[in-house]
């Protein structure tokens, strides 16, 4: 298959014409090194992941360095510890934007060493998997049923890999190379229970007590262990819209994960099972979580940094699904999986509107069909056609 093109990659090309060093950040497999390599062809490629260049380095710094006066992409940097404080000093020596591109596996340990070494001379962009307009024009969505189950790793789509083998390798590599390392876990079976915990509550308000009553963790444990999973970023956190801002940190969250093909492996669903009318509630969060994790990973890669939230009354009544904060005003989203759009589909998308908000924009209703459609003043988009919303937020 031909390359899909990154829409991150305009960012990564005018951040390398302001800082020396740029740093692709990212969760495992999500194509960081394909995307540096097409993005800067003329860079040499050079890995640390073999011991062979890793000794190479740490033999003679200096002369390593010098066969790179050039500049180069340099991968899986976590292995040489010693490289950021050399690369320091042969920038701040040069004065060359765009010299190095640096990425690797170990985010945390990039991001310390980024604060100790390079601080103000490295632009660091993330790297997420696909997104559906990186997708679209290569025809490779189906319907949002299987773009739930597929979830959007490109390994998933360059190589056909069937999704169930992909996951599976990829989530247990993820826990013995990443967690293992970072946690010094040594019942990994109780860490994996957790995730899958963690999966079930996808799309849906995170009541902590409850999943540490479940997975049989002690609350340090369980907030530890949601860090690291943030912060590889396998998951993050959704909180609610409040004008006291304490109260909006301490009420509860929703939770979602950055794939939904992570979290189908993890409940162990497939297409079939997903589509079961009796499972129409898990199909609902499935939906909302790949929908939020979308217009996420766009904005990010638009370089739009809106706050997002998400809105519920205190009776439970009425909630809104997704909130962008813009320039203090708020775009309301609501999130139907239905492929039919109805009008009570808008009930609490109004009720926000008319009641709650001083200063909301237009609202949206995005669903599972196929059309814009409006019915009494709202906008239903489809799910593959969020370029809408994006051009209301960039104007």
């Amino acid at each position: 298959m031909n390359y899909i093109e990154r829409k991150i990659s305009k960012r990564l090309v005018e951040e390398a014409g302001y800082f020396p060093i740029i740093t692709v950040i990212g969760a495992r497999q999500v194509g960081k090194t394909t995307l540096i390599k097409k993005t800067f062809p003329e860079k040499e490629y050079f890995s640390f992941e073999p011991l062979v260049n890793r000794e190479y380095f740490n033999n003679d710094p200096w002369s390593f360095f010098e066969r790179f006066k050039k500049g180069a992409f340099f991968d899986e940097v976590q292995h040489v510890p010693d490289l950021f404080s050399y690369l320091q000093t042969v920038v701040d020596e040069n004065q060359i934007s765009g010299q190095f591109i640096i990425s690797g596996s170990q985010n945390l340990f990039i991001n310390e060493k980024i604060s100790q070494s390079l601080a103000g001379r490295v632009g660091i962009l993330q790297l997420f998997p696909f997104t559906v307009s990186e997708l679209k024009p290569k025809e490779l969505l189906r319907n949002s049923l299987n773009s739930i189950f597929l979830g959007w790793y490109p390994s998933i789509y360059d190589k056909g890999i069937p999704p169930k083998l992909w996951y599976s390798n990829y989530i247990n590599t993820y826990i013995e190379k990443d967690v293992r390392q970072l946690l010094n876990i040594r019942d990994i079976h109780k860490f994996k229970r957790f995730l899958e915990i963690c999966a079930s509550s996808a799309g849906q308000l995170f009541v902590l007590e409850n999943i540490i009553k479940i997975a049989g963790v002690s609350k340090n444990t369980a907030y530890h262990w949601l860090s690291i999973l943030e912060q590889t970023f396998i998951i993050y956190f959704l909180r609610p819209s409040h004008r006291n801002y304490k109260k909006r940190i301490i009420k509860t969250p929703k939770l979602y994960f950055y794939d939904t093909g992570i979290i189908c492996s993890l409940l162990n669903l497939t297409e079939k099972s997903i589509k079961n009318p009796n499972n129409i509630d898990i199909y609902g969060h499935l939906f909302e979580n790949m929908i939020v994790s979308e217009i996420k990973k766009e904005l990010h890669n638009l370089n739009i940094s809106y706050n997002l939230y998400y809105w519920r009354d205190d009776k439970g009544n009425n909630e809104v699904d997704l909130l962008i904060e813009k320039d203090r005003n708020y775009i309301p989203i609501e999130i139907k999986s239905s492929k039919t759009p109805k009008a009570d589909f808008a009930k609490s998308l109004n009720t926000w509107i008319n009641d709650i908000s001083d200063n909301s924009e237009n609202g949206y209703i995005i669903y599972g069909g196929k059309e814009e459609r409006r019915i009494n003043n709202s906008c239903f988009v489809s799910w593959n056609a969020l370029e809408i919303i994006y051009t209301d937020i960039i104007s």
